[in-house]
């Protein structure tokens, strides 16, 4: 096995009991393997001899405009700080999209073998979380929060990464065993997310797995589709907002009031400040900083109006960068589709890359913040995983 396979069966391996019990660690485990890629040599030769993705370029407007919006910001230092951490997951994304590249045959049935392997343990680790409610998670942080289920903030980014890393594990799957095997391995993530603490994962794979049975039969009509759906999704949302209010969506999800309710809440008071200044925003990652975000409702010392971000990746660029980083927002997303084309080798590639991403899309407009590091860097090895697993042949028109 040579260094490149080694870093990618080492990364493989680590990334659940990462994503459960660290998943802050998720930047570090990013982090730490591009750079070791560029200990080798073919490595930095690929890197010298080939330009930037064109998916990192399309990335571009909207990083210069976060750039420059530093400018207005409320809290600048903080913000290059971000800015400069969000470039640095981009170029680590690049190195390690170039070393998936570089994987011979031998290598890949090792690395979808370890995915495979992955795969098993992450259900095991969180089959026993999830039903035991968090026992070793409990164990591990032995702490209280601020009045809710103390241990639901542990164990939910655990499942989340599982469902992101979902798609290119059941990919390696279908790949190294059999279709089957693919499908079981498909009923069993969402089995175990299922008994997770957030509905949101499974959420999103089911509506990922809508999206996959599309393009699967109608291709690039149906990217076509999911690109404009995006576009769409970027500029209009916070008017969409509008269309309810918070106590109706209580309502509508009694099961659930509590968490849908705050949810809601927070987006018609982002929207009401994305409305203060709406052409430009009021500056990258000033979410944390808005007059008025930390106050609480429904009276309870812990449901904040903005608990440091909106909860949603759409109105978050609204509320930081206004219109002009809703546009270059529109415009990155309705690319992704295409992009996520050109990388895979066959149909059945672009459906699996379109689920994922999907999967990744419908959980940034419900958690976490855009920003987040180990949320940026989880995005990044669901593609890295995928790329590694891809077939080395030229793409399917």
């Amino acid at each position: 096995m040579n260094l490149v396979a080694g870093i990618f069966t080492a990364m493989i391996f680590l990334l659940p009991p990462v994503a459960v019990y660290a998943p802050m660690g998720m930047t570090p485990l990013v982090c730490t393997a591009a750079v070791a890629l560029l200990f080798d040599r073919r490595v930095r030769d690929e890197l010298a001899a080939s330009g930037a993705p064109r998916i990192l370029w399309a990335f571009a407007p909207l990083s210069a405009w976060a750039l420059a919006s530093v400018a207005w910001t409320i809290q600048p230092g903080r913000a290059v700080n971000v800015w400069l951490s969000i470039v640095l997951l981009a170029a680590a994304a690049w190195v390690l999209a170039v070393g998936a590249r570089l994987l011979g045959e031998r290598d890949q049935k090792r690395v979808t073998a370890f995915m495979v392997g992955s795969a098993a343990m992450f259900l095991i680790i969180l089959g026993v979380e999830n039903f035991s409610e968090g026992f070793v998670i409990k164990f591990l942080k032995a702490s209280k929060g601020k009045g809710v289920n103390d241990y639901m903030a542990w164990i939910n980014p655990g499942n989340t990464i599982l469902s992101v890393c979902a798609w290119p594990m059941i990919f390696a799957a279908g790949r190294r065993i059999n279709l089957l095997s693919g499908v079981l391995l498909y009923g069993l993530i969402i089995t175990v997310l299922a008994f997770g603490t957030s509905s949101a994962p499974v959420a999103a794979m089911l509506v990922s797995s809508l999206v996959f049975a599309a393009v699967s039969a109608g291709k690039r009509p149906v990217l076509i589709a999911v690109a404009a759906s995006l576009a769409v999704g970027a500029l209009a949302f916070p008017f969409f907002i509008q269309l309810f209010t918070s106590d109706e969506i209580g309502q509508m999800f009694s099961s659930d009031k509590g968490s849908w309710q705050h949810r809601w809440a927070i987006w018609e008071f982002v929207r009401g400040r994305i409305m203060d200044h709406p052409l430009i925003g009021w500056g990258l990652d000033s979410s944390r900083f808005i007059p008025g975000g930390r106050e609480n409702i429904f009276g309870q010392n812990y449901a904040e109006i903005l608990p440091l971000h909106p909860h949603n990746a759409f109105l978050q660029i609204w509320l930081e960068l206004g219109v002009v980083g809703a546009a270059a927002m529109a415009v990155l997303t309705a690319s992704v589709p295409f992009q996520l084309h050109r990388m895979a080798r066959d149909w059945p590639g672009t459906a699996c890359l379109m689920a994922g991403f999907i999967v990744y899309m419908v959980l940034g407009q419900l958690s976490f913040g855009i920003w987040q590091n180990w949320w940026i860097a989880t995005g990044i090895v669901m593609l890295t995983l995928f790329l590694a697993a891809m077939p080395q042949k030229k793409a399917a028109e």
